[in-house]
């Protein structure tokens, strides 16, 4: 009697549960592999532009990397195509939604193959687009000898002029066939950028001095250097090269619209500077003296006390010691905040005083013995093995409260964001009292060399950690 085989069940979508139907039909979609189609306005023009060096640039969200990572395989049909894409840092490449990240979802329509190690793609043709940093000044330097047909940079404003010109000598092309090009996007933040792209970007005034025409979106102009500068000249001057800007928003983004619609909502979220140059690309908006903190986003209330769920007291110690009376150090400041029912952050005590190292000490301790313990304190941690011996040495002093300590390790308006942002929509009230009229004018002077930026720091490591020691941050109990 002969065996009979069984059948072998056939697995179909049909048979799936609704969740694994659901996640094999995510795990399908994701494996293919879309061509690439440019947005109309903009990015279409983008990708179209001829001039040698063009940035492509302005607001968030705008398309502007993909577009950029998109540019860059226009010509991996040849042979001697070589392509190269820079962000600040490696770490920068690798984030979700990075170049790496986004190059997987276009670069193996045009066979593209991906070396991790190596963060290089390699095309049928022997084409070749590599993605790298200019982390560090001399990072430059690693490309001596290299050629490239295209060269692009992400977010240009963070990296420094002399990097990017310094650059453009590796701006070559062996196949007649191929013209060397420089794309770049950014948004605003740089002044270098902004000066270098003044005819599309600057005022009516800054064009009169200088004697330059207004340029048109996408309107060519020719330039030679000289002694460090920028000269217009007609294009048919033998060492002219062609710049142009092509500007974007979120609003010539469809996708992003659609898979993503809170996403200005955010935007309109920012601190005042941020929002205008990430929302509104305004290249002329600085982070100057009552930009950060405005006068009238500050609240005094005329009330005995608030009632207060968390409280915080925050120092800033002074790096220096007056020597002269011609001097003028940096202060000890102390600012204490709190949080109420509502969600409303209080200002309710600001202090900052002249003192020496050993001074520092006694006012700290002052502030130890005279403070209920629930009230945690909070300690800058300055970069450096002494900014965190001093941090350590500090919080010792403090034995039976909750210590937190703030590193910084970029610059003093970056920290700003925060504190800004709840100033401008109403979220912080100031408590009256004698010391008020000093707090404000520090705050609506930042950033100047003229005022002291003490109570500042104090004020932004309060706030940071009033909003999130309490969500498991990093902190010391002793």
């Amino acid at each position: 009697m002969s065996a009979t085989r069984k059948a072998v069940p056939t697995i179909s979508r049909q048979s799936f549960t609704k969740m694994q139907r659901a996640a094999f039909e995510a795990a399908l979609e994701r494996s293919r592999v879309k061509p690439f189609v440019a947005h109309p306005g903009p990015q279409t023009e983008f990708l179209k532009h001829n001039a040698f060096e063009l940035l492509y640039g302005g607001a968030a969200g705008g398309g502007k990397s993909v577009g950029l990572l998109a540019c860059a395989v226009q010509g991996v049909n040849y042979r001697d195509f070589a392509g190269i894409l820079f962000r600040k840092t490696y770490k920068q490449l690798e984030e979700p939604g990075g170049l790496v990240e986004r190059s997987r979802e276009i670069y193996p329509h045009y066979g593209g193959l991906y070396r991790t190690g190596d963060f290089r793609w390699r095309f049928p043709s022997g084409a070749q687009v590599v993605l790298r940093h200019l982390q560090h000044t001399n990072d430059r330097y690693s490309y001596q000898g290299a050629e490239y047909s295209f060269e692009g940079f992400d977010q240009l404003e963070q990296f420094d002029e002399e990097d990017y010109l310094y650059l453009f000598s590796r701006a070559r092309s062996r196949d007649p066939r191929i013209r060397a090009r420089i794309r770049a996007s950014a948004n605003p933040g740089a002044a270098w950028l902004l000066d270098r792209y003044l005819p599309w970007l600057g005022t009516d005034s800054e064009l009169d001095q200088k004697g330059w025409p207004r340029a048109q979106q996408g309107e060519e102009l020719y330039f030679i250097r000289e002694n460090e500068e920028d000269i217009l000249v007609e294009p048919d001057h033998p060492e002219a090269l062609g710049r142009t800007f092509i500007a974007a928003t979120i609003y010539d983004n469809p996708t992003l619209m659609e898979n993503d619609p809170d996403y200005i909502r955010r935007l309109k979220a920012l601190p005042f500077v941020e929002r205008r140059r990430l929302l509104d690309a305004d290249w002329h908006i600085e982070s100057a003296a009552g930009n950060i903190y405005k006068r009238e986003w500050m609240v005094i209330a005329e009330i005995e006390y608030p009632v207060l769920e968390a409280s915080v007291r925050a120092f800033d110690f002074a790096a220096t010691e007056k020597e002269t009376q011609k001097d003028d150090p940096d202060l000890t400041a102390t600012v204490k905040m709190g949080r109420g029912r509502h969600g409303t952050i209080w200002v309710v005590d600001s202090y900052q005083e002249d003192t020496s190292p050993a001074g520092q000490q006694r006012l700290l301790l002052s502030y130890h013995e005279s403070e209920p313990r629930n009230i945690a304190f909070c300690i800058p941690q300055d970069p450096g093995q002494a900014g965190k011996k001093q941090a350590v040495d500090y919080a010792n002093l403090l034995q039976g409260r909750t210590v937190y300590t703030i590193p910084r390790q970029r610059d003093k308006v970056f920290y700003s964001g925060p504190l800004s942002a709840a100033f401008e929509f109403d979220q912080v009230r100031i408590l009256k009292a004698p010391w008020n009229p000093e707090f404000i004018n520090h705050l609506s002077n930042f950033p100047s060399p003229r005022w002291h930026d003490d109570l500042v720091d104090a004020a932004n490591d309060a706030f940071y950690a009033l909003t999130t020691w309490m969500k498991g941050d990093k902190g010391w109990a002793l």
